[in-house]
């Protein structure tokens, strides 16, 4: 099943607010951190969301898109993580 727009837009912002509260991912002064700074693709470019369990951080969201390309949580490209 294909998570709707909202729902992934929804977990691409936990992400980025998971990745602002362990310091991974700093502001510059009060400016709000955008999904397009972090991740290179858009909601609707997702084709389905996957998951890592090897991995408890925010890089454990594996989000699959549509033209094969697989994303962490930390807006990465995945490397060995099976396309299909």
């Amino acid at each position: 099943m294909t998570p709707d727009l909202s729902t992934i837009a929804q977990l691409m912002r936990k992400c980025v607010d998971r990745m602002q509260k362990d310091g991974t991912l700093r502001p510059r002064g009060n400016r709000i951190i955008l999904l397009q700074d972090v991740f290179p693709f858009r909601p609707q470019d997702v084709e389905r969301i996957g998951y890592d369990s090897q991995s408890g951080s925010s890089a454990s969201i594996r989000f699959h898109l549509r033209n094969g390309k697989v994303f962490d949580g930390n807006g990465k490209l995945a490397e060995g993580v099976a396309k299909g």
